[in-house]
């Protein structure tokens, strides 16, 4: 693999790590889940609004915030 590829997926890797540690990206799934509207997908929806819950008291979405800034072109 070229290095500018690796350099791409290691950036993008790192953006979805930060994405995962953000409150509103969980909270966004939670919705979506809930918008099918199935049991099953409501209780998803339940897990992933606790992990906001977990995200939220970890401050996560703080550090992603901070972070992505400075990734900001590869979001």
């Amino acid at each position: 693999m070229r290095p500018e590829k690796l350099d791409q997926l290691a950036r993008r890797l790192l953006v979805d790590i930060l994405l995962e540690a953000d409150e509103r990206y969980w909270l966004k799934r939670a919705d979506d889940f809930d918008r099918v509207g199935t049991l099953a997908c409501r209780e998803i929806a339940r897990a992933c609004r606790a992990k906001a819950e977990l995200c939220r008291q970890d401050n996560g979405d703080v550090w992603a915030g901070l972070l992505a800034v400075d990734l900001g072109e590869v979001a």
